[in-house]
Protein backbone atom coordinates (compact mmCIF):
# COMPACT_ATOMS: atom_id res chain seq x y z
CA UNK A 1 0.00 0.00 0.00
CA UNK A 2 1.41 3.35 -1.01
CA UNK A 3 1.83 5.96 1.68
CA UNK A 4 2.85 8.80 -0.63
CA UNK A 5 1.33 11.99 0.62
CA UNK A 6 0.04 10.27 3.78
CA UNK A 7 0.74 11.93 7.18
CA UNK A 8 2.84 8.85 7.92
CA UNK A 9 5.63 10.24 5.75
CA UNK A 10 5.54 13.52 7.64
CA UNK A 11 5.70 11.70 10.98
CA UNK A 12 8.56 9.51 9.77
CA UNK A 13 10.49 12.57 8.72
CA UNK A 14 9.93 14.28 12.06
CA UNK A 15 11.07 11.19 13.99
CA UNK A 16 14.17 10.89 11.81
CA UNK A 17 15.06 14.47 12.69
CA UNK A 18 14.49 13.80 16.41
CA UNK A 19 16.63 10.65 16.32
CA UNK A 20 19.41 12.41 14.46
CA UNK A 21 19.41 15.23 16.99
CA UNK A 22 19.54 12.75 19.89
CA UNK A 23 22.47 10.90 18.31
CA UNK A 24 24.30 14.20 17.81
CA UNK A 25 23.73 15.02 21.50
CA UNK A 26 24.92 11.64 22.80
CA UNK A 27 28.56 12.62 23.22
CA UNK A 28 27.68 15.82 25.06
CA UNK A 29 25.13 14.03 27.24
CA UNK A 30 27.53 11.22 28.13
CA UNK A 31 30.30 13.68 28.95
CA UNK A 32 27.93 15.56 31.26
CA UNK A 33 26.83 12.31 32.94
CA UNK A 34 30.47 11.33 33.54
CA UNK A 35 31.22 14.76 34.97
CA UNK A 36 28.13 14.58 37.24
CA UNK A 37 29.16 11.14 38.50
CA UNK A 38 32.70 12.33 39.22
CA UNK A 39 31.37 15.33 41.15
CA UNK A 40 29.05 13.13 43.20
CA UNK A 41 31.87 10.69 43.93
CA UNK A 42 34.20 13.51 44.97
CA UNK A 43 31.53 14.83 47.32
CA UNK A 44 30.85 11.35 48.77
CA UNK A 45 27.28 11.59 47.52
CA UNK A 46 27.37 8.65 45.06
CA UNK A 47 26.56 5.57 47.10
CA UNK A 48 25.51 2.06 46.16
CA UNK A 49 25.63 -1.48 47.50
CA UNK A 50 25.17 -2.57 51.13
CA UNK A 51 24.69 0.31 53.56
CA UNK A 52 25.73 -1.45 56.77
CA UNK A 53 28.29 -3.98 57.95
CA UNK A 54 25.58 -6.55 58.66
CA UNK A 55 24.20 -6.13 55.15
CA UNK A 56 27.68 -6.39 53.63
CA UNK A 57 28.25 -9.66 55.53
CA UNK A 58 24.85 -10.97 54.42
CA UNK A 59 23.63 -11.16 58.03
CA UNK A 60 20.82 -8.60 57.91
CA UNK A 61 18.24 -11.35 57.35
CA UNK A 62 19.88 -13.86 59.68
CA UNK A 63 17.40 -14.25 62.55
CA UNK A 64 19.97 -15.57 65.02
CA UNK A 65 22.28 -12.59 64.45
CA UNK A 66 19.47 -10.03 64.49
CA UNK A 67 17.93 -11.44 67.68
CA UNK A 68 21.34 -11.67 69.34
CA UNK A 69 22.02 -8.01 68.52
CA UNK A 70 18.60 -6.97 69.80
CA UNK A 71 19.29 -8.93 72.98
CA UNK A 72 22.55 -7.01 73.40
CA UNK A 73 20.78 -3.66 73.05
CA UNK A 74 18.16 -4.68 75.61
CA UNK A 75 20.84 -5.16 78.29
CA UNK A 76 21.43 -1.76 79.93
CA UNK A 77 25.01 -2.40 81.05
CA UNK A 78 26.49 -3.38 77.70
CA UNK A 79 28.98 -1.35 75.64
CA UNK A 80 26.35 -0.03 73.21
CA UNK A 81 26.09 3.21 75.19
CA UNK A 82 22.28 3.30 75.17
CA UNK A 83 21.77 2.28 78.79
CA UNK A 84 18.20 1.15 79.34
CA UNK A 85 16.73 3.37 76.62
CA UNK A 86 15.93 0.48 74.25
CA UNK A 87 14.39 -1.82 76.84
CA UNK A 88 12.42 1.06 78.37
CA UNK A 89 10.93 2.01 75.02
CA UNK A 90 10.15 -1.61 74.15
CA UNK A 91 8.33 -2.18 77.44
CA UNK A 92 6.48 1.10 77.06
CA UNK A 93 5.28 0.04 73.58
CA UNK A 94 3.98 -3.22 75.11
CA UNK A 95 2.24 -1.46 77.99
CA UNK A 96 4.51 -3.13 80.55
CA UNK A 97 5.35 -0.94 83.58
CA UNK A 98 9.02 -0.13 83.94
CA UNK A 99 11.05 2.03 86.31
CA UNK A 100 14.48 3.21 85.19
CA UNK A 101 17.29 1.53 87.06
CA UNK A 102 15.51 -1.64 88.15
CA UNK A 103 17.24 -4.92 87.26
CA UNK A 104 16.57 -6.45 83.84
CA UNK A 105 17.29 -10.10 83.10
CA UNK A 106 17.61 -10.81 79.36
CA UNK A 107 18.11 -14.35 78.13
CA UNK A 108 18.40 -15.91 74.69
CA UNK A 109 17.39 -19.43 73.72
CA UNK A 110 16.08 -20.40 77.15
CA UNK A 111 14.76 -23.95 76.82
CA UNK A 112 11.92 -26.00 78.28
CA UNK A 113 11.24 -29.71 77.88
CA UNK A 114 7.93 -30.29 76.09
CA UNK A 115 8.08 -34.03 76.65
CA UNK A 116 8.66 -34.53 72.95
CA UNK A 117 11.84 -32.45 72.78
CA UNK A 118 13.35 -29.15 73.83
CA UNK A 119 11.61 -25.90 72.91
CA UNK A 120 13.62 -22.65 72.94
CA UNK A 121 12.36 -19.09 73.27
CA UNK A 122 14.24 -16.52 71.20
CA UNK A 123 14.26 -13.90 73.95
CA UNK A 124 13.01 -13.65 77.51
CA UNK A 125 12.97 -10.42 79.51
CA UNK A 126 12.24 -10.47 83.22
CA UNK A 127 11.88 -7.39 85.38
CA UNK A 128 9.92 -6.59 88.54
CA UNK A 129 7.85 -9.74 88.34
CA UNK A 130 7.05 -9.22 84.66
CA UNK A 131 8.03 -11.69 81.92
CA UNK A 132 8.16 -10.87 78.20
CA UNK A 133 8.66 -13.73 75.75
CA UNK A 134 9.73 -12.77 72.23
CA UNK A 135 9.70 -15.01 69.18
CA UNK A 136 11.16 -13.41 66.04
CA UNK A 137 11.05 -14.36 62.37
CA UNK A 138 12.47 -12.87 59.19
CA UNK A 139 12.50 -15.52 56.44
CA UNK A 140 12.00 -18.76 58.37
CA UNK A 141 8.55 -20.29 58.84
CA UNK A 142 7.23 -21.47 62.17
CA UNK A 143 7.63 -25.08 63.18
CA UNK A 144 4.58 -27.14 64.06
CA UNK A 145 2.83 -25.75 67.17
CA UNK A 146 5.90 -23.60 67.88
CA UNK A 147 4.13 -20.58 69.38
CA UNK A 148 1.49 -22.74 71.07
CA UNK A 149 4.23 -24.68 72.86
CA UNK A 150 6.06 -21.48 73.83
CA UNK A 151 2.88 -20.09 75.37
CA UNK A 152 2.12 -23.34 77.22
CA UNK A 153 5.63 -24.03 78.52
CA UNK A 154 6.07 -20.53 79.99
CA UNK A 155 2.44 -20.15 81.08
CA UNK A 156 3.45 -20.33 84.76
CA UNK A 157 5.06 -16.88 84.35
CA UNK A 158 2.01 -15.35 82.61
CA UNK A 159 4.31 -13.80 79.99
CA UNK A 160 3.56 -10.99 77.60
CA UNK A 161 3.91 -12.80 74.27
CA UNK A 162 5.49 -10.89 71.37
CA UNK A 163 5.82 -12.14 67.79
CA UNK A 164 8.17 -10.10 65.57
CA UNK A 165 8.00 -10.48 61.78
CA UNK A 166 8.67 -8.22 58.79
CA UNK A 167 4.93 -7.71 58.15
CA UNK A 168 3.52 -7.68 61.73
CA UNK A 169 1.46 -10.81 61.22
CA UNK A 170 -0.07 -13.01 63.88
CA UNK A 171 1.61 -16.38 64.49
CA UNK A 172 0.19 -19.30 62.49
CA UNK A 173 1.40 -21.93 64.98
CA UNK A 174 -0.19 -20.47 68.13
CA UNK A 175 -3.27 -22.66 68.28
CA UNK A 176 -5.45 -21.66 71.21
CA UNK A 177 -2.92 -19.05 72.35
CA UNK A 178 -3.26 -16.98 69.16
CA UNK A 179 -5.12 -14.12 70.86
CA UNK A 180 -2.43 -13.85 73.54
CA UNK A 181 0.33 -12.99 71.07
CA UNK A 182 1.02 -9.37 70.26
CA UNK A 183 2.42 -8.95 66.74
CA UNK A 184 5.21 -6.45 66.08
CA UNK A 185 7.23 -5.71 62.95
CA UNK A 186 10.94 -5.21 62.55
CA UNK A 187 10.01 -1.66 61.57
CA UNK A 188 8.55 -1.24 65.05
CA UNK A 189 11.87 -2.40 66.49
CA UNK A 190 13.66 0.01 64.14
CA UNK A 191 11.57 2.88 65.50
CA UNK A 192 12.36 1.89 69.09
CA UNK A 193 16.12 1.61 68.47
CA UNK A 194 16.24 4.82 66.40
CA UNK A 195 14.39 6.76 69.09
CA UNK A 196 16.80 5.43 71.73
CA UNK A 197 19.86 6.34 69.65
CA UNK A 198 18.60 9.86 69.05
CA UNK A 199 17.80 10.27 72.74
CA UNK A 200 21.35 9.22 73.64
CA UNK A 201 23.11 11.23 70.94
CA UNK A 202 23.71 14.80 69.84
CA UNK A 203 23.98 15.97 66.21
CA UNK A 204 27.47 16.02 64.75
CA UNK A 205 28.42 19.60 63.74
CA UNK A 206 30.35 18.25 60.73
CA UNK A 207 27.33 16.59 59.13
CA UNK A 208 26.76 17.78 55.58
CA UNK A 209 23.83 20.25 55.54
CA UNK A 210 20.87 18.80 53.71
CA UNK A 211 22.40 15.33 53.46
CA UNK A 212 20.01 13.01 55.28
CA UNK A 213 22.44 10.07 55.11
CA UNK A 214 25.24 12.08 56.73
CA UNK A 215 22.96 13.51 59.39
CA UNK A 216 21.51 10.10 60.22
CA UNK A 217 24.93 8.47 60.55
CA UNK A 218 26.88 11.31 62.15
CA UNK A 219 26.05 11.09 65.83
CA UNK A 220 28.23 11.27 68.88
CA UNK A 221 27.66 11.00 72.59
CA UNK A 222 28.94 7.54 73.45
CA UNK A 223 26.69 5.42 71.22
CA UNK A 224 28.70 2.51 69.79
CA UNK A 225 29.25 2.07 66.09
CA UNK A 226 27.71 -1.40 66.34
CA UNK A 227 24.47 0.05 67.72
CA UNK A 228 24.35 2.57 64.88
CA UNK A 229 25.00 -0.16 62.33
CA UNK A 230 22.14 -2.23 63.74
CA UNK A 231 19.86 0.82 63.67
CA UNK A 232 20.52 1.34 59.95
CA UNK A 233 20.24 -2.40 59.26
CA UNK A 234 16.78 -2.38 60.85
CA UNK A 235 15.85 0.54 58.64
CA UNK A 236 16.79 -1.62 55.65
CA UNK A 237 14.32 -4.27 56.77
CA UNK A 238 11.53 -1.78 56.09
CA UNK A 239 12.03 -2.55 52.40
CA UNK A 240 11.67 -6.26 53.14
CA UNK A 241 8.45 -5.50 55.00
CA UNK A 242 7.13 -3.64 51.96
CA UNK A 243 8.10 -6.49 49.61
CA UNK A 244 6.38 -9.08 51.78
CA UNK A 245 3.19 -7.01 51.97
CA UNK A 246 3.17 -6.72 48.19
CA UNK A 247 3.85 -10.44 47.75
CA UNK A 248 1.09 -11.42 50.19
CA UNK A 249 -1.34 -9.14 48.37
CA UNK A 250 -0.52 -10.82 45.05
CA UNK A 251 -0.34 -14.40 46.27
CA UNK A 252 -1.50 -15.03 49.87
CA UNK A 253 0.40 -17.77 51.69
CA UNK A 254 -2.02 -20.33 53.18
CA UNK A 255 0.23 -20.56 56.26
CA UNK A 256 -0.28 -16.86 56.95
CA UNK A 257 -4.04 -17.24 56.64
CA UNK A 258 -4.30 -20.25 58.94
Amino acid sequence: MSVDGHPFNQLAGEWSEVCARQVRDWDTTLEQMIADEAALMAGRRWRSGPATLLEMLGLNRNEVVMVRTLSWLLKPGMQHGLGDLVVARLLESLGVPYTHGIPIDVRREERQDSGAGWVAADLLLRTAGQCILIEAKIDAVESTRQCELLADLWAHESPTLVFITPNRRAPASAGGSRDRWGPMSWSDIADIVTDAVHAASVPCPNATPGCAADQAAAVVGGVSVAALDFMHTLAGLRQLEKEQREYTARRPDPLLLA
